[in-house]
């Protein structure tokens, strides 16, 4: 059998212990006391400290950087990071009043802090990525001649470069993954008021405000990165310029310089089961801004594991990826009388009850951004690049490349120009704006000049928004052959009107590689919903 050349290699190097046993202890104690200091004023008083040990792994596995400026080699053995949980005490106050001692009105509200341990989820990558413990090659051997390999001949070249990879020192190819070593103590301060009145026997109106502020967050970027400049008021990188420590190549880090600020404003009618029905009106209005919504990129938002520039710590602030202005929600349900006439009759059609909720929600943001990068800053192939932002055309409002229709384009070396029929790298004109086929007018954007990031801000736009209503019908048929024995019957209809809510569009814009327009940009392809799904059952009771 002939072994032809290699097309593609990745594999793990002889000697790699992916294996990691982590032990990490984290202690809680508090104190709390309810104060009655009047009849219609109670405090509630709190005292936490839950202090916490850096994870440390039980056969030595551990390989971290403790400063990456000034390392050249990996220290190995201790902890993964020096714990920040071990002085910080989070103090929380609430109160409740019944300013006229009736029960039909109450005022609450609390303030506290709340300490964030740095878990698994934030150095679980770094654990198992480094040297010498771990190693990988994603390159296809060849000879002194430049020929590519084929498999019999590029596994003496593995394990002949192995002792090379799986050392401490670092070397021109070395990119560690790391955790910041003496980490802040990440925390939160969360604060709410509310005020809740009885309105007749059954109904509640409340109203309130929730605010929350995080200090010392987490987040991921890249590392070894060209230092900055000002050019023009524009942040620049310099392609000549040598990266900070040239004792190895790239880096990825997780900081803990990011913050977070969540205000909502919640109102809420609410009737309790009385007359045969109940339902519920809840809106909650917000706004949530941070640096970074993912403090890793192993979570639910991909494009949000990576911020975009290391030096500056607030230029990916804008809002959160799981910002939602606006949040509508009505519930209820009814029991059906049942009908006089006949026991056949009111048998049959009594005993029904139907319950719905309705829900309306504003999109979530989302950011176009460049494929590739036209900044050479020795930053990660898929890693700060992912959220490298377009340069804003001038002129353009933000309702006109959302909605209405597009007036086209055709691009010269990335940026935007009139509309020239039947050439390559163009938008065709009177596009609708808004809609699945382009939800966001291309033409908009242009690739940066070459060094410069973007000004295009993070979470600038806002995708579809969801709007679902699911319902049930049911009736249970008390069985006299023995007691307690009934048939339930149940129908269920999930979207019921069958509306299509669809997922963000695809975001990136340009290719900044070679200048042209990506065909997919501002194009949805799915939706987060499932259509219309009906459901019947019939359970025996007994």
């Amino acid at each position: 059998m002939k072994d032809n050349p290699l097309q593609q290699l990745s594999t793990s190097l002889p000697g790699n212990v992916p294996e990691r046993t982590f032990r990490q202890n984290l202690f809680g104690f508090y104190f709390n006391d309810d104060w009655k200091m009047t009849s219609k004023f109670t405090w509630n008083l709190g005292l936490r400290y839950e202090p916490y040990t850096g994870p440390s792994e039980k056969w030595g596995r551990v390989s971290v950087v403790k400063d990456w400026l000034t390392a050249t080699h990996y220290d190995t053995g201790g902890q993964m990071f020096q714990s920040p949980g071990n002085k910080y005490f989070a103090p929380r106050v609430g109160f409740a009043w019944d300013p006229q001692g009736n029960g039909k009105t109450a005022i609450r509200g609390g303030l506290g802090v709340f300490y964030v341990p740095l878990s698994t989820y934030v150095y679980s990558r770094a654990s198992y990525r480094n040297a010498p413990f771990s190693g990988s090659i994603q390159q296809v051997p060849r000879d002194a001649q430049g020929r590519v390999s084929n498999f019999a001949s590029a596994l003496p070249y593995i394990y002949s470069i192995a002792p090379s990879f799986l050392t401490p020192q670092f070397g021109p190819t070395t990119s560690p993954i790391m955790v910041q070593y003496n980490p802040n103590a990440t925390y939160e301060m969360k604060l709410n008021l509310t005020v809740e009145r009885q309105i007749g026997q059954d109904v509640s109106l409340s109203i309130g405000y929730l605010g929350g502020r995080g200090y010392h967050l987490t987040r991921t970027t890249d590392v070894n990165v060209r230092y900055p400049t000002q050019v023009n008021g524009r942040v620049f990188v310099d392609s000549r310029s040598p990266v900070p420590n040239p004792a190895f190549f790239q880096g990825q880090m997780v900081v803990t310089d990011s913050q977070s600020f969540y205000n909502a404003l919640r109102a809420q009618l609410k009737k309790r089961l009385s007359r045969s029905y109940q339902f519920q009106v809840s809106y909650t209005w917000s706004k949530s801004i941070d640096d970074a919504t993912a403090g890793s990129s192993n979570t639910a938002y991909p494009t949000e594991g990576t911020s975009s520039q290391l030096w500056g710590t607030k230029a990916d602030r804008g809002l959160s990826a799981l910002n939602q202005t606006h949040n509508f929600v009505v519930n209820g349900i009814w029991s059906l009388p049942s009908p006089s006439g006949s026991r056949a009759v009111s048998s049959v059609l009594g005993g029904w009850e139907v319950t719905g909720i309705f829900t309306a929600v504003t999109g979530t943001p989302f950011t176009p951004t460049l494929s590739g990068s036209n900044v050479n800053d020795n930053g990660r192939p898929g890693g700060g690049s992912r959220l490298r932002m377009p340069d804003w055309v001038g002129g353009r409002s933000f309702s006109s490349i959302t909605s209405g229709t597009t007036a086209g384009c055709t691009f010269v070396n990335g940026i935007p120009g009139p509309f020239i029929p039947d050439r390559p790298n163009s938008v065709a004109p009177g596009q609708k704006l808004g809609s699945p086929t382009l939800w966001f007018d291309p033409c908009a954007f242009a690739v940066p000049p070459s060094g410069f990031y973007g000004n295009l801000g993070r979470g600038t736009f806002i995708g579809p928004g969801t709007v679902n209503f699911d319902m049930s019908l049911g009736k249970s048929i008390p069985l006299k052959f023995r007691e307690g024995t009934r048939l339930e019957f149940r129908s269920d209809f999930f979207n019921l009107f069958n509306r299509p809510n669809f997922a963000d569009p695809a975001t990136q814009v340009l290719n900044a590689n070679n200048n042209t327009p990506i065909s997919t940009a501002g194009q949805i392809t799915r939706t987060v919903t499932s259509s219309r799904q009906l459901q019947f059952s019939l359970k025996l009771v007994f």
